[in-house]
Order: C-alpha cells, then structure tokens, then sequence
C-alpha cells in the first residue's frame, strides 16, 4: 500500500464476495498521475486467481479499472445523434435508472431524471447537444452540460469539485458521437475519466452511440482520422449555419460509385476501459471513404487478435444491466442481420449486433476472423472478454498532431 517510490506491479488474490465474479486485482504507480490503479478482471468462474499484466510498455505501467459487470448499466447505439434523437433510444435509456426494490420506482423518481451530457467528440457544439438532448427535455428531464473541449482556461464548469458534483449527481451520462480519439485525450487530461470511472462503478446509466458508445470500451474502430471530424472543420462548419444544427457527427449515406471517397482510413482508438472490447459503431455503413465499415473492421481484427470485436448496426444498439445484456433494434430501419443470422452487406436485414473473434489457424500462420451475431439476449460474460493483448495504433499521434486541442 505504501509503495509511492516504486515501479513494481503487484498481484494480489482475494476471494470475490457471491455477487462479483472478478477475481484478480493489480495494484500499480501511474507515474503521471502519482496514485494506484485497481483493475478488477472479470470471470465466470469464482476462483481466486493471480496474474499480472502489461500494456504499453514504454509506460512500464499497467493503468487498467476496476470492471465489475453486475453493477454497470449503459445503452451503446451504433449512431449518435441519429440514435439519440429518436424516442426508442430515450425510453430505453431512461429504463435502466435504478429502481427502489420496495417502490418499484426509479431512485430519482421525487424528481425529474438528471441527464449529464459531454459533448467532447464534437467539441461542445449546440447543434449536437440540442440533438442528443432534446428527447430527454421532452419528459421534463433536467439536463445539464460539462464542457471540456479545448485548453483549460475554455472549460466549463472551470472548477474540478463542481464538475465532479454534476457527475456524481446524474442518472444518466451521454457522450455525443463525433470525433473519439479528441474526447478520449480530453476526459484524460480534464479528469473528467476519473469522475466516469466511479459514476460506471456506482451504478449510473452510460450511453451514446457512435463515439459515445466507443468511450465506455477499451477502444473501437473510428473514424476520428477523417478531417471532417476535426475541431477546425466543424466549428467552421457550425459557424456557417443559421439555425444552430450544424456539427451534428451523423452524415448522409455514402453512395459507392456515385460519391467520390475521400482518402482516409479508419484507426483503432483507445477507449476509457470501463468494459473489455472493440467496438465497431455503424457497423453496416460506408462512411465518406467509400470503405463499408464491417469489410475494414476484419482487417483490423486481424492486427488486433488480442481483442474481442463487437460491430453495431446504425440502428441498433446493445444494453447491459446488472450482468445481463440485450440487443435491441429500431423499429422499421435496415440492418445487417437476415432471418436466418446471416450477414447482408445491403442491410435488407434487421439491425444487430456481432461478435468477432480472430482464431488461429491450425497452420500458425496468423488466424481468420469468426464472426457471429449476437443473441438477442445473456450474460456479459459470455459476450465480453478481457482482452489478452492491446496493442496501440501508432497513426493516433498523427491524428492528435492535424487535430489539437
């Protein structure tokens, strides 16, 4: 407990209580930040194990968190404003606040629903938040806003104990879709991750999509290197709208053939690792590069086999609670997912969820990517797996270097 001088990484056991299914903790210095870690590592069986792992290694740390399943609750969509403007989305997420078990009511229920929003990915614009927040407001909902977006003399509420006061009192936090490495870089260096890590931890809803379903995970496949995301272009872009709408991170559909693709590539982004996996938003959309997201996301699979992948439909979505989970799907809107599980590239299928899985081949020689759609039901355990290596995408720094803060 008392090892502030030293870089060793120390493994202790412990026996997990009959709720918690983790059983590993590691306790570590982050040099940068001068405080202990605790990652909890999450398993289907109740036995205490020991282990210790490295990541990022020109760190000589491990800076991981405590991730028990059974009390996280969050809706992940495969869009963001679209997701987020639709009432479907609203009612789902406002159905996971916690209810008294005596009342049957939700916790906050001798008062409106408190909704968080963080608006980093598209760098506090209005046309976003009014987006993202509007179905919400509908219900009477109080809605309230951390800006974070740029140097620190621009962020809103300046002081850190009033930021943490708006975390700990919300029901709900959203996070806007929108560029997700620039968010990910400025909840780090705001401490904004920190108050995150302990709402996700005490039971607060987490949701968003696109970017915003991104954020909670330990990375995702992003579009964070198309310039059209960037602070510069979208505040220009914001800028030359009268009714205040612009910036919104939804764009229309990419016609193959009859749009000209702009030369970018998708990038592995780091998330805040509150849940193992890489996810995949818009799964079944061809984005302004003309590439089909779901054909990119196997090629990034395979250079990324630690991982488990998990793609999202546009419009669909996938809620945990408690330990369980559950996918769901807007109603009357294409996906990729065909009556009889298969996956249509034309989205003629209903919106889903799929899990991916790179298996080694019997030759040695690399591995080949499973893919399989997600039940529409079950255990977090059963879906998610910590990962048993990450490794960083060296094109980020590139990015952060066309895109500062």
């Amino acid at each position: 407990k008392n090892h502030h001088h030293s870089s060793d990484v120390i493994a202790t056991n412990f026996t997990p209580s009959p709720q918690d299914t983790f059983y590993m903790a590691v306790l570590t210095l982050n040099s940068r930040a001068q405080k202990f870690s605790i990652l909890a590592l999450l398993t289907g069986v109740k036995v205490a194990k020991s282990s210790i792992l490295s990541r990022h290694s020109h760190f000589a740390m491990v800076h991981i968190h405590s991730r028990r399943f059974h009390n996280q609750r969050g809706a992940f969509f495969g869009s963001g404003s679209d997701a987020m403007n639709d009432e479907f989305a609203r009612n789902t997420i406002l159905g996971l606040i916690p209810k008294d078990a005596a009342t049957n009511t939700t916790t906050s229920s001798s008062k409106p629903p408190s909704i968080l929003y963080l608006g980093t990915p598209t760098y506090d614009l209005e046309g976003p938040r009014q987006r993202q927040t509007s179905r919400f407001a509908e219900l009477g909902c109080n809605i309230s806003t951390i800006h974070i977006s740029g140097d620190e003399s621009t962020w809103n509420p300046s002081d850190p104990s009033t930021r943490a006061k708006m975390v700990k009192e919300s029901d709900v936090i959203v996070v806007s879709g929108g560029n997700t490495l620039y968010a990910i870089d400025q909840m780090n260096e705001s401490g904004v991750s920190d108050l995150l890590q302990e709402a996700a931890l005490s039971g607060t809803v987490l949701t968003g999509g696109s970017a915003g379903a991104i954020c909670w995970f330990d990375g995702g496949h992003s579009d964070s290197m198309d310039p059209d995301t960037f602070k510069e272009q979208m505040l220009r872009a914001a800028a030359q709208q009268q009714d205040g709408t612009n910036g919104d991170e939804s764009g229309p559909d990419f016609a193959i053939g009859k749009d000209e693709a702009k030369p970018w590539e998708y990038v592995r982004v780091p998330g805040l690792g509150f849940l193992p996996g890489l996810i995949c938003p818009h799964y079944d959309k061809v984005q302004s590069n003309g590439v089909l997201r779901s054909t990119d996301f196997n090629g990034m699979m395979l250079r990324h086999s630690g991982e488990i992948g998990i793609g999202i439909d546009h419009w669909a979505g996938l809620v945990i609670e408690d330990g369980e989970y559950r996918v769901v799907s807007f109603p009357d809107k294409p996906g990729s997912v065909l009556p009889d599980g298969s996956y249509d590239s034309d989205r003629e299928g209903a919106p889903g969820v799929w899990r991916l899985e790179v298996l080694s081949t019997e030759e040695g020689n690399g591995g080949e990517v499973q893919r399989s759609v997600v039940p529409a039901v079950g255990k977090v355990v059963d879906l998610l797996r910590e990962a048993t290596d990450i490794v960083p995408d060296v094109r980020c720094d590139m990015i952060r270097a066309a895109n500062p803060r």
